[in-house]
């Protein structure tokens, strides 16, 4: 693992460390939550950017969209929703 230093902006170490305080853990226990949540909301971004990308680049046919209405349907007719 690598060490850094960091400066920060008084304000913004007080919520740190109280966020710290209710979880217990270590600044770099903290920190790693943190970059770990931002990696991931980085990850899930580009998995829709791909997905609108293919969706551009192939939409869906009349047919498929019909299919899918056809499905939605009989799912709801076959289903016991007063149950």
């Amino acid at each position: 693992m690598a060490q850094i230093e960091i400066i920060l902006p008084d304000d913004k170490l007080e919520l740190i460390e109280r966020e710290r305080e209710s979880t217990g853990e270590t600044q770099s226990e903290f920190f790693i939550r943190l970059l770990n949540a931002f990696a991931k909301r980085q990850e899930e971004a580009e998995d829709r950017d791909r997905y609108n990308q293919g969706h551009e680049q192939r939409p869906e046919t009349e047919e498929e969209i019909a299919l899918s209405i056809a499905l939605a349907l009989h799912g709801f007719e076959v289903s016991p929703w007063d149950e």
